[in-house]
């Protein structure tokens, strides 16, 4: 009975890397999301999701909100 061929070993798939913290986000790509809403007619809900960060105008939002407000923007139906 000849030997069996050689077979290298199968390295196993690696889980991909999960990320260690949350995504910057610019305040221009949350105005581009917000306009989204707006432009769908949900200024209003814009407004008033704004006004629970600082805002409105989203310039006068701190920075360590822009997370929180993506997320937001994302619930209510933007593509951020």
């Amino acid at each position: 009975m000849p030997p069996a061929p050689f077979q290298p070993p199968v390295a196993s798939p690696q889980p991909g890397a999960v990320p260690t913290s949350a995504p910057a986000y610019t305040m221009d790509q949350l105005a581009v999301a917000a306009t989204q809403l707006v432009d769908a007619g949900r200024q209003a809900e814009v407004v008033q999701m704004l006004q629970q960060f600082g805002g409105p105008p989203l310039m006068a939002v701190p920075k360590e909100h822009y997370g929180a407000i993506a997320t937001q923007l994302r619930a209510m139906g933007a593509k951020i």
